[in-house]
């Protein structure tokens, strides 16, 4: 299986999309599959279609579970 090339463009994007979805329920507990089903959803699916096409469902759960506990490590998500 061929690997994306993830540019910094497309990680920012999705660091984005993320915090989109978390941001539009701040109280709201997501896990990695939640995430995805959110940017297959309006208002993000027009944003998020371009990565989400490409990627395979396990790259797909990688990226999102990376991109999550990134954001975790980093502070700009917390745990409720």
């Amino acid at each position: 299986m061929a690997k994306k090339k993830n540019n910094p463009d497309t990680g920012a994007k999705v660091r984005a999309l993320v915090l989109g979805v978390f941001e539009e329920h701040p109280y709201a507990a997501y896990n990695y599959k939640q995430v995805i089903k959110k940017l297959r959803q309006e208002p993000f699916y027009e944003e998020a279609k371009g990565f989400l096409d490409a990627l395979s469902e396990e790259q797909l759960r990688e990226v999102m579970i990376a991109t999550v506990e990134s954001l975790a490590l980093n502070e700009e998500l917390k745990e409720v």
